[in-house]
Formats: C-alpha cells, sequence, structure tokens
C-alpha cells in the first residue's frame, strides 16, 4: 500500500518544465496580477485572520521591492481552494477562470512539516542566471510568526529571486563553493563573502561557547561564525543577509552601493560577477515599466478554484470498431491530464447508456467497469439519451458552480425532440464538444438546434478512413480544448535545450534517484540524456533540492523529439529530504534524509524543434566549480573541476593572469596559457584533475588561473570561475627540485595585446642598468687612467719649460708627426683642396710630409715660438683601432703617406 500511495504521489509531481512563462507584468511601476494560492495541505479551516495576516506580509513586502527596486507591488489575486468553505465578512470572493484555475501561482503557501527547505520563503530556482524561477514557497507557519528579522525584506529577496534570476549575495555555513568566509591559499588573511555598503568589520565567535575566536587554530575555521561590529550602519545590499544586520534595505550598484564582484557568493559565481542591479535593468521591467513615482498600498482580490466538470459519452457502435484505440487512448489520456480536482465521469452508449466510471473526483484515475467492446449495431444508437443523460449526470451535481463540459463522441446522427433538452440547459452554464467520425455514407446534418440549446459548443468531424496517428491528434486536440494548456517556451538555436525533472515524495525532495531519459528524433534515432542533481551549476544549481536537469544537444533536424523520462529508486542511495537548514540554500540543500521506498516512474512529452545542431557544434558549458583541491606550495598546487555539459568537451585551455579584470574580460588575448589539456574521454559530470609546480611562479605575488572548455571545432565555454592565489616569500627557496624550477613571469600575447607591463618595466630596469654601468666605468677611467696621465704631463712640460726646452722637434721620438705641430692654416688649406676634388668627384689629394719642410722654413713662424709636442701623434689618431707594433714600411716616414680625415 505505501508503494503504491508513493508511485502516485510521484507521478503526480513528476514535471518536466522546458520553460516558465511569467504572467505577472509590470505596469506604471507595479506589479500587476501576482497570483497567489495554497497547497493541498494547507487546513481548509485557515481563518480570515490568516489572510489578513498574508495581505500584511505582501504589504510589507512591497515597501522593501519599492525602496530597492522602485517598483511595488500593485494587484494580487488570492485563489482560494475549491473545497474550502468560505463565507468571510467583509469579503468578495469570486469565482476562478479556468485559465486562473490552472495558472500556476507565482506564491504558493505550504504547510509541510519539517520542510527540506526551512522555514523560511523559499525561491525554487532551477536555472542560472537570469533565468526566473519555478515558484515561491511560502510556509504557513511564517506567515503568522514573529521574526527578528523583518519578513517582508525576507519574502522581497525571494521575490528578486524568483522574477529576475539573481541570487544570494551571502555565503552559506559549511559550504565549498559558496563559503560564509574564506582564506585565499597561500595568505591568512580570512575574507567574508558578503556585499555591504559601507564597509562592515566583522568578528568571529564561537556559537557554542560564546567565545571570541582568534581564527589561529584549524578547528576555529568553519566552525566560528562572523559577526558585524554592533556599530554597524548598512543598508546594502538586501541580497545579503545576515541575521544581525535587519537594515539592509538597498541593492549593491545602485545609487553608489558600491558592488563586490569578487567574492565567492552564489550570485557572483553564476552572474560572473556582473551586480544584481545590472541584471535586474536589463529586464523589460525596468527597460519599459519603469519605476512608480510615489507608493502605493497592494489591492488584493479572492478568488476561488473551480474544479473541471467534464461527462465523456462515446457511441458503442461496430462503425467505430476502427476507431477503438484511438477512442480508448484517447480517453485515458485525457483523466491523467485533468486536475486532480476535477469531476469526471465517463458513459458510452447504444440505445442506452452504460457507465465506465462514476462522476466522481480524480483522486482515482482509473476507469473502474471497463470500456465498449464497439460491437453494437449503429442502428440500435441513441443520440439524445446520451447527451440527456449527460446533462442530467451535470445538474445534479450541486458540490461546485453550475459550469461543466459534455465530450459527446459518435458516428450516428443526433435524433429527437431538443425542445425538452433546451429547457434544461438554458441556464446551466454548459458546455459541448461533439465530436462526430464521418464516412461517404454520413451526409450532412444540422446541428443549428444544438448550437442553440448549448451557446457554448465546439463541433467537429473526423473522417474514419483517416490514418490512425492523425485521427488521435485531431481527436485529443478537440477533445482538451477546454483544459488551459501549458506552455512550453525554449529556444534550440542559440544553445542545447535544458530538460528539468522534478520529483518529490508529497512536498518532499527526492535526492539520489537514477532519472534517465531517451530521446527519439524523427528520423527514428534514439539518445540517452542523463539528468543530475549535483549543485554543480552545469546546469544544476542546487544539490538535494528535487529538481534534476540534463542537456539534449542531437538535434539532427528541425521536427519532433520524443522524450521518455524514466526514474528509479537506487538501493541505498535514494532519500528524501526533511527538517532543513533555517537558511537556504547554497549548492545543496541541507537536510535530514529519510528513506523512501522502491520505485520506478515513466512520464514523456514531445519537444518541437524548429532547427537542427549547428554544424560547429554547441560550445561546452562554463565551468562554475574550479577548485584548488590542494595547496602545498613549494612542491604541488592541484586542481580539480567537473566536466561541464552542452557540447563535448574536446579540450582545455588553462591560463594565469595578474588581475581578476583580465582573466574575466580579456580571457582571449591577455594572461599566460599554462597548458592546453587534449581530451579523448571526457563526458559530462566527469572529474578532472590537474597538477601546477608552483615553483615555476614568482614569490611574494598573487596569481589568477582559470579555463575554457572548447569542443572539436574550438567553440569555446565562457571563462571559468576564476581562482585567487597567492605564493608567499621565499617559496622558491625551499623547493623539492631547484635545479628545474625556474621562475616564470606572466607574458601576454604579443599579436593580440603588445608587451606587457611586467616585460616593459624589465627591458627598462635593465638599460638602466646599462647605463649606471657605463657612468661607472667612464669615472673609474677618468680618475684612475687619465687625470693622473694629465697631471704627469703637465708636469713633465712645466720641467721642459725649465729647462729650456723652446725649440720645436721637426719630428717625435718614434719618427713621426705630432698632430699639434701642423699650423692651422695648413690643415684648412687641405681640407679646402679636399672638398674641392670631391665636388669635381676627383681623388682627394694626400698630406705629405714635405709640405711641413716648407712651412719649417716659412718666415711667417716666429723663431722662438715652442710648440707643444707631448700629445697624441697623428699616426696615433688614425691607427687608434690597432695595436700591432708598426713594421719596417712604417718606420719609414717618408715612405708612409698618410691621408688626414677631418671629423
Amino acid at each position: 500500500m505505501m508503494k503504491r500511495i508513493l508511485c502516485l504521489c510521484v507521478v503526480a509531481c513528476l514535471t518536466i518544465l522546458l520553460g516558465v512563462k511569467a504572467e505577472v507584468k509590470v505596469e506604471n511601476g507595479a506589479y500587476q496580477d501576482v497570483l497567489l494560492s495554497f497547497a493541498p495541505n494547507v487546513p481548509s479551516d485557515t481563518t480570515q485572520e490568516q489572510i489578513k495576516s498574508l495581505k500584511e506580509l505582501l504589504e510589507s513586502t512591497s515597501q522593501a521591492l519599492y525602496a530597492a527596486t522602485g517598483i511595488r507591488i500593485g494587484t494580487v489575486k488570492v485563489r482560494l481552494p475549491s473545497t474550502w468553505h468560505t463565507s468571510w465578512e467583509g469579503e468578495t470572493i469570486s469565482l476562478a477562470s479556468p485559465e486562473q484555475t490552472e495558472q500556476k501561482p507565482d506564491i504558493l503557501v505550504d504547510a509541510t512539516e519539517d520542510s527540506a527547505f526551512g522555514k523560511k520563503p523559499i525561491a525554487l530556482q532551477h536555472g542560472g542566471c537570469t533565468m526566473p524561477g519555478h515558484q515561491i514557497a511560502l510556509p504557513m507557519k511564517f506567515v503568522s510568526s514573529s521574526e527578528d528579522y523583518p519578513k517582508g525584506k525576507l519574502l522581497a529577496r525571494e521575490w528578486l529571486k524568483y522574477r529576475y534570476g539573481v541570487f544570494d549575495e551571502n555565503g552559506f555555513e559549511g559550504d565549498q563553493m559558496y563559503p560564509e568566509y574564506y582564506r585565499v591559499p597561500g595568505s591568512s588573511d580570512i575574507r567574508i563573502t558578503e556585499c555591504t555598503n559601507p564597509e562592515v568589520n566583522f568578528y568571529f565567535k564561537n556559537p557554542k561557547t560564546g567565545n571570541n575566536c582568534s581564527m589561529d587554530k584549524p578547528d576555529e575555521f568553519g566552525t566560528c561564525k562572523a559577526l558585524p561590529e554592533q556599530d554597524a550602519n548598512v543598508t546594502s545590499s538586501l541580497m545579503y543577509f545576515h541575521k544581525d544586520l535587519a537594515a539592509m534595505e538597498h541593492i549593491c550598484d545602485r545609487e553608489n552601493h558600491t558592488h563586490k564582484d569578487n567574492t565567492p557568493s552564489k550570485h557572483n559565481t553564476l552572474c560572473n560577477g556582473e551586480s544584481i542591479w545590472d541584471i535586474l535593468n536589463k529586464s523589460s521591467d525596468f527597460t519599459s515599466g519603469g519605476s512608480s513615482e510615489e507608493y502605493q498600498p497592494v489591492e488584493f482580490s479572492l478568488i476561488q478554484d473551480r474544479n473541471p466538470r467534464v461527462v465523456l459519452s462515446y457511441e458503442n457502435s461496430d462503425v467505430l470498431f476502427v476507431k477503438e484505440d484511438v477512442i480508448s487512448l484517447g480517453v485515458m489520456r485525457l483523466l491523467y491530464d485533468l486536475p486532480s480536482q476535477s469531476k469526471v465521469g465517463v458513459y458510452y452508449f447504444t440505445k442506452s447508456v452504460s457507465e465506465s466510471r462514476p462522476f466522481a473526483d480524480l483522486s482515482n484515475r482509473d476507469v473502474v467497469n471497463g470500456l465498449g467492446d464497439f460491437g453494437y449495431l449503429v442502428k440500435d444508437i441513441c443520440v439524445s439519451c446520451a447527451l440527456n443523460q449527460a446533462v442530467d449526470v451535470l445538474l445534479e451535481d450541486t458540490s461546485a458552480g453550475a459550469e461543466g463540459t459534455i465530450i459527446l463522441i459518435t458516428h450516428s446522427k443526433f435524433e429527437g425532440d431538443i425542445s425538452n433538452l433546451k429547457t434544461k440547459v438554458e441556464n446551466s452554464r454548459l458546455c459541448l464538444t461533439l465530436i462526430r467520425f464521418v464516412d461517404e455514407e454520413s451526409g450532412e446534418e444540422n446541428l443549428d438546434q444544438l448550437k442553440e440549446a448549448f451557446p457554448c459548443n465546439s463541433l467537429h468531424e473526423i473522417k474514419i478512413n483517416e490514418e490512425n496517428g492523425q485521427s488521435f491528434e485531431n481527436f485529443y486536440s478537440y477533445m482538451n480544448t477546454f483544459i488551459p494548456q501549458p506552455t512550453y517556451d525554449y529556444q534550440v538555436e542559440a544553445m542545447p535545450v535544458i530538460i528539468y525533472v522534478k520529483i518529490n515524495y508529497g512536498r518532499y525532495p527526492i535526492t539520489e534517484a537514477s532519472v534517465t531519459g531517451i530521446v527519439t528524433a524523427p528520423n527514428n534515432e534514439n539518445k540517452e540524456v542523463q539528468f543530475f542533481d549535483n549543485g554543480k551549476g552545469d546546469p544544476d544549481i542546487t544539490k538535494h533540492d528535487g529538481l534534476y536537469s540534463g542537456y539534449f544537444t542531437n538535434f539532427v533536424d528541425a521536427g519532433d523529439y520524443s522524450l521518455s523520462v524514466t526514474v528509479s529508486h537506487k538501493e541505498g542511495q535514494t532519500m528524501i529530504g526533511k527538517k532543513g537548514a533555517d537558511i537556504c540554500c547554497g549548492s545543496q540543500v541541507k537536510s535530514e534524509m529519510f528513506t523512501v521506498p522502491s520505485f520506478e516512474l515513466k512520464k514523456s512529452i514531445v519537444i518541437k524543434s524548429k532547427s537542427k545542431k549547428p554544424d560547429d557544434g554547441y560550445p561546452p558549458s562554463r565551468i562554475l566549480d574550479l577548485k584548488i583541491s590542494k595547496f602545498d606550495p613549494p612542491n604541488t598546487i592541484d586542481l580539480e573541476w567537473t566536466a561541464p555539459g552542452g557540447g563535448e568537451v574536446a579540450s582545455y585551455i588553462l591560463k594565469l593572469f595578474n588581475s581578476r579584470d583580465e582573466a574575466l574580460k580579456n580571457f582571449g588575448s591577455s594572461g599566460k596559457v599554462l597548458d592546453t589539456i587534449h581530451l579523448n574521454d571526457s563526458y559530462h559530470d566527469k572529474q578532472e584533475k590537474y597538477e601546477l609546480s608552483p615553483g615555476e611562479f614568482e614569490d611574494n605575488a598573487t596569481y589568477y588561473i582559470a579555463l575554457q572548455a572548447l569542443n572539436a571545432e574550438k567553440k569555446g565555454s565562457e571563462t571559468s570561475t576564476i581562482l585567487e592565489f597567492y605564493i608567499p616569500f621565499g617559496t622558491r627557496g625551499t623547493a623539492t627540485n631547484q635545479e628545474t624550477s625556474t621562475a616564470i613571469g606572466i607574458e601576454d600575447d604579443p599579436k593580440k595585446s603588445g608587451p606587457s607591463k611586467k616585460t616593459i618595466g624589465i627591458v627598462i630596469g635593465v638599460l638602466g642598468g646599462i647605463v649606471v654601468l657605463c657612468i661607472c666605468i667612464y669615472l673609474g677611467i677618468y680618475f684612475f687612467v687619465q687625470k693622473p696621465k694629465r697631471e704627469a704631463e703637465e708636469e713633465a712640460r712645466a720641467k721642459r719649460n725649465e729647462n729650456g726646452s723652446g725649440q720645436r722637434s721637426s719630428s717625435s721620438p718614434s719618427g713621426q708627426i705630432g698632430l699639434n705641430s701642423i699650423p692651422a692654416d695648413v690643415i684648412i688649406k687641405h681640407h679646402n683642396e679636399v672638398v674641392t676634388a670631391k665636388n669635381l668627384h676627383k681623388d682627394p689629394p694626400i698630406f705629405k710630409e714635405e709640405n711641413l719642410d716648407s712651412f719649417n722654413s716659412s718666415p711667417e713662424l716666429p723663431e722662438n715660438s715652442t710648440r707643444n709636442n707631448n700629445v697624441p701623434e697623428y699616426s696615433q689618431v688614425q691607427k687608434a683601432s690597432s695595436h700591432r707594433t708598426p713594421d719596417s714600411s712604417q718606420q719609414d716616414p717618408s715612405k708612409s703617406p698618410k691621408r688626414m680625415t677631418i671629423v
């Protein structure tokens, strides 16, 4: 019996979510048509006072939203269950329309005891950044309870998550992906996962002993709680929850409330560091809806569910024997598609009417007495008998409203007196759906009288000889026109389809189940899809929440894809979660686990694709769980991550950066490639590992690491989460293998981004060092060589002057002519001759010593003039680079012509 209850419950809760169509709209700066409803477990004796508390909560929520975003709650419809007998003074309760009855509520009030999601409101989010949530679960006890933290702000936080696909900016106790506080590997500093403005000073306290924590002991880290200083006066961010910071009312990045994009919060991780205000501003709510100029209170209206009432009656004749499968399958499917609160009766008729299923609610969806055998002759059929009987069944039922639907399936024509029938239904608000199977002998039928009797009607014909597949499609579409249809919004052009499967046991999430899908393509090719509830963000964002997700990428062509999902129990692993943590949820729903009976369930849907997979495939999804699993410099730094879904991964690019911004905004054009990792056996959810050699990194430096996944066509994912770590001073000096350890700097790709700042600094430093070295060498030569030599020469000159050595020698001791012994007019004359020769394109003249002989007898030179012979000789200047001893041909100046060049 227990297994039976479980299967029925899970079948009802097994939901495949391809999209969520929001009915709420923003007009004049207010959310209009917010729908709130109640789960079946909420007691029917809920009082008017409790409804009043609910209204007060929504009013305070509206005020919090208005302060944070400028948009308030305008109108709210409170939908009451049809089973509630309400007669509340001063309240007008109207009947819900069929569309309102079937519409998924934005907020569902729930009375589940010991919920896995805790005792506070929670937005059930199944998608990533900017993707609207599934629903807000609002515990009934929370509505009337007293809370230290403003309840309206708590519900406002969940509304922003549900509406815009944003997430918490606080961390969670014990969470590996979104920690409450953390240390950067290699550093002793502790950082808080927060987004506060102004800055808040935190201290740590042991929640068990009440003592302050120094955080120097290993057992204190992760055990002690971070608490703000008592004088903390901060007002942002509303999305950062701390029980001691109740004044939060603004959103980071709005009106000078700074956003912190470098903390490992759930929002920063899933939204790549983009602020909540930036995400909100992308929504049409803010681009077209505007904000309210002044605040207005919420307007409430109460409506009550109507339970669909359906009587289905079909002709049991031999003519319809060929359509037996179409009719039987259509009836069974209708029973499973109708809401559980519906009342349905199934009958078949010949000349009288027989009962297949009594008119009752759908707590049991079986056909109790079986279906007809389609063996009666068509001449014995009484259509008017069936129609009158269906009308009587609905009119005799007074448990709900006057509305009801009759589905009449026949081949025969309607015959009989219509006047009596018209009188019975004229004030009943009953609708007629007539489906007639016709052949060549059927002929035309005048249905004007039926239309007059049933102003609410739909009349259809199907050919008997039509192929059964097409017949069934038409038959069921005609039969369920009165049932509001869910809208599945999805796109396959840009990304693979993500399929979500929700599995509950009652209102408790089922964990660690085996969930597999088989997708059949238009060409009948089957492809398996694995569903995960691992909370790694690809695409499942929260573990153990009962929402399983998986990718389907194999769109070989446009058309219909049939998806069959099988959910089964894994012995010793599949459990249900209860008694959850008070604050939910980081990367995982933390709750106590309870056993669940064995089960196996199936559900099928059809996915319609308008296009096929791109020729270059889909890019892999973004990696969100990159982490350092072991930080042991100078020996090793180990990385771990989960292989993403989406496009199949063929390789990874791992890069090192100087800053977080470089990694986030310029992954392709900056940073240093540490490795390109090529794969042969990667698959979604595989645990990947990589070992870095920290001996390659410089000491006393902070680094950032990120990676991208690529498919076989080099189509890349978005940049992964970015890891920060610090290499302490002296690390390389203690490396195990220093011989092969060479410090490296980060060099950007010069083809893409030019030289890095570090490279430029090195070049400037080297050049500066060379200049300084040259100056030092020059000063050394000057003070230790040239200056002493000059002093010695001056001293020798002075001695010669004292000894009367004033007569010029015609040659130096080596037999060569001193440069300063050549008169200036001779040099100028020779220079002019050289210039003239060059202008005439002739060889310049060669200076000869004979010219000096004539000069020595020149009367223009005073006889007592003295010349300085202690100067470098002309030949020495000409051959300054030569250090060889002059050969015999150079020793005779008269045989050694000299070319003089004036510089």
